[in-house]
């Protein structure tokens, strides 16, 4: 039952509906993985970028795209004829590429390649990778063959 001054379009409803997209502004950031102090007009574009990617749901995006890449390496082994498998390995490489690179803008390459950095054995490990993913296209557009044995252990 509806209490007196709580029916529907009544002042009380109005109040709270203004109050919740009070709170849903103010909130933004978290709901978009972001804490809310990154969306203040003094942060830096760096702060923001570091802010989205440290987000839940761009490193759950990412742990997708990891996941999607190591099923797509299974069904290549596979079927190696059925799909333009070069295509999707530089897709996603690409990505890896461009979150790779916002990292660097956003902590600058000397702190990135700190060894006493919390991420630095990441950090070397991303580098590798997707530097190995690079090299490799490069090389198949320049017509050489190159195998990269060691990467198959990753």
């Amino acid at each position: 039952p509806n209490r007196p001054g709580r029916q529907p379009g009544g002042a009380w409803f109005v109040r709270q509906a203004r109050m919740s997209r009070s709170y849903l502004r103010s909130t933004a950031g978290v709901y978009a993985g972001l804490p809310t102090e990154d969306f203040s007009p003094q942060a830096s574009s760096q702060d923001k970028i570091s802010a989205f990617l440290e987000g839940y749901r761009f490193q759950g995006a990412i742990g997708v795209l990891i996941v999607f890449n190591a099923v797509a390496i299974g069904l290549e082994t596979d079927f190696p004829e059925a799909f333009p498998w070069d295509i999707c390995e530089t897709a996603i490489w690409s990505i890896f590429l461009v979150e790779l690179l916002l990292k660097i803008y956003c902590e600058g390459i000397e702190d990135f390649l700190a060894m006493s950095g919390k991420d630095f054995a990441w950090n070397v490990f991303d580098v590798l990778v997707i530097g190995a993913g690079v090299l490799d296209t490069v090389c198949t557009l320049l017509g050489r063959d190159v195998e990269l044995r060691f990467m198959t252990i990753f």
